[in-house]
């Protein structure tokens, strides 16, 4: 089944396509070895997997629901002008009442030239509802694992199977509550609310 989805992110369209039918090329353009690809493509699935597991442990929703890819597995987010769409990120993101949580393997020069080029980074976002205005707020980040930047593929793909294992381990033994009392922002004053 291919996801395709139209999106729009600051003015550009997107495309969704889950990883097990997507192209380790599209995130890495340069990948040309079968071995590199194998090897490659291989760590992302692994990513992937944990990622399903956290999301089927925690009841994690869809992140459908909330900003587009679906949390318990990993897509292929391709953005920029049709049709060569020449931007892609995988992206994994979910939420469950108080918690979301965010995957991201991405090309930093992406969001600023347009292209998907070296380097690439791999991390994983925790945030927590706002505890003091939900509703004009938002979320909180409480926690992150972020790698840093690689030119090597590889390494970028174990970078986002370490912070996938990286979630399981601190989501699956901490709690809302004791992620909460990580937030830095925590009963924060509310915002006055403006009325024109």
């Amino acid at each position: 089944m291919l996801i395709v989805a139209a999106m729009s992110s600051r003015g550009r369209e997107g495309r969704r396509v889950p990883l097990t039918e997507g192209s380790a090329s599209w995130l890495f353009p340069a990948l040309a070895d079968p071995g590199d690809v194998a090897a490659v493509v291989g760590e992302l699935h692994a990513a992937d997997q944990l990622l399903g597991r956290l999301g089927d442990l925690l009841c994690l929703h869809s992140g459908e629901q909330r900003w587009g890819p679906v949390f318990n597995r990993l897509l292929y987010y391709r953005l920029g002008p049709t049709p060569q769409l020449p931007v892609t990120e995988l992206i994994s993101e979910g939420w469950s009442g108080d918690l979301s949580v965010t995957g991201r393997l991405w090309a930093p020069r992406a969001q600023a030239e347009g292209i998907t080029a070296p380097p690439w980074k791999a991390e994983v976002l925790i945030e927590v509802a706002c505890d003091a205005d939900p509703s004009g707020c938002g979320w909180h980040l409480v926690d992150q694992w972020a790698g840093e930047p690689t030119e090597i593929p590889l390494r970028a793909a174990r970078d986002m199977q370490v912070a996938a294992e990286w979630a399981v381990q601190l989501l699956t033994t901490q709690s809302v509550q004791s992620l909460r009392a990580r937030d830095p922002r925590r009963g924060h004053p509310v915002a006055s609310k403006r009325r024109d």
